[in-house]
């Protein structure tokens, strides 16, 4: 399966993001696509918004953990609306086999 190229999708992300201009509450989005541990921030292909995005290696599939369960991480997420503040803590699981 080949990538996908950004220039292919820019009706689909502009829907995204004048879905998300809508809808000011959401302030991050959590995924499992390429089932990595990791985080970055959306800019949108304008370049006009800042989404927090952050991807969990899955116990099943994980890229990283399929071979190596000791590698297997979660996210534990706090939201603190009145502060506006968002945390996110990666965890290793399993750390011994």
């Amino acid at each position: 399966m080949g990538s996908v190229n950004p220039v292919q999708t820019l009706i689909e992300q502009r829907a995204l993001v004048s879905f998300l201009d809508a809808h000011k509450n959401i302030v991050a989005y959590f995924h499992g696509n390429d089932h990595i541990n990791g985080s970055f921030t959306y800019t949108g292909p304008d370049n006009d918004i800042s989404l927090n995005v952050f991807s969990v290696n899955s116990p099943m599939k994980g890229t990283v953990s399929v071979d190596d369960p000791t590698n297997l991480t979660f996210k534990v997420v706090s939201i603190a609306p009145d502060a506006k503040d968002m945390t996110a803590r990666d965890y290793q699981w399993n750390t011994k086999t």
